[in-house]
């Protein structure tokens, strides 16, 4: 994927992007809402091969892309996911 493809692409979605990261805050109203959201967000992990940074708290997860390195399009790949789920 070309880096102006990657762009727009990242534009598309309901992340934060500061040029460098892909950052998502969720909220819950409960710990167990969030480790369920967080289960259903590691099958896709699983499937693509991209692990998200993961901050979980009684009342949310913030999920940042990519956990180290560069965004590719693996990471919004994952973004589009974890968006559908």
């Amino acid at each position: 994927m070309a880096k102006n493809e990657l762009n727009d692409k990242i534009e598309e979605l309901n992340w934060d992007f500061d040029g460098k990261k892909m950052i998502k805050d969720l909220d819950f109203d409960s710990f167990s809402e969030s480790l369920d959201f967080l289960n259903e967000v590691a099958s896709i992990v699983e499937d693509i091969g991209v692990h998200p940074k993961v901050h979980i708290s009684t009342d949310g997860i913030k999920l940042t892309l990519p956990a180290s390195g560069q965004i590719n399009k693996d990471h919004v790949n994952l973004a589009e996911g974890i968006d559908d789920l």
